[in-house]
């Protein structure tokens, strides 16, 4: 029993060395802040399951430096018991009224924002945030939607919306730029 212990203690432990690898392999080539590669990442390797908090608190260790209270805090988790899920977009957005209207709005943060917006149907409120935040085809707010396209779970709503607005992407970066040269300037995101 006690070569079995040892080999399940080694399996662990490199099941957990994979895991790490993997994390890191998927948030190196985003070109983001942390907040919203650990999300990215998380969403790869575990999707909107629960997991338990300890596997949060050690994945926030592997190549970041990131707390669990600031993911707790932006409504990056949803807590049960010891348990905790990934929120998705509508989850954030309910917490959070002001969700990625602010200078200091991770870049996770304005695309759940964006993605609430093209639910609603109101592309006029929809273009004019995509003006501040997203203005230009090379804007980085598009590849970080297409790294979270990638890995979103096929068929969930957060899919079907971040499909939806990268479906209509050319349009609406049309639309926020004649809806910007149309309207005074007013005040800012900051961004």
């Amino acid at each position: 029993t006690d070569i079995t212990e040892l080999s399940l203690a080694h399996a662990k432990e490199l099941l957990e060395l994979a895991r790490e690898a993997a994390f890191n392999a998927i948030i190196s080539d985003i070109d983001t802040d942390e907040v919203t590669k650990f999300y990215i990442g998380w969403l790869n390797l575990y999707g909107f399951a629960e997991a338990e908090h300890d596997d949060v608190t050690g994945i926030t260790k592997v190549g970041l430096s990131i707390e669990v209270s600031l993911l707790q805090q932006h409504h990056i988790f949803e807590r049960n018991g010891n348990k905790e899920s990934l929120s998705g977009y509508q989850v954030r957005c309910l917490a959070n009224q002001k969700l990625g209207t602010q200078a200091t709005s991770f870049a996770i943060d304005r695309v759940h924002k964006a993605m609430s917006l093209f639910e609603s149907g109101n592309r006029a409120a929809l273009t004019e945030y995509l003006g501040q935040v997203a203005p230009t085809n090379d804007a980085s707010f598009w590849r970080i939607c297409t790294a979270l396209a990638e890995v979103l779970p096929s068929g969930c709503d957060d899919h079907k919306q971040l499909t939806g607005l990268l479906t209509n992407k050319e349009s609406l970066i049309r639309e926020a730029q004649r809806r910007k040269q149309e309207t005074p300037e007013q005040g800012t995101l900051g961004l």
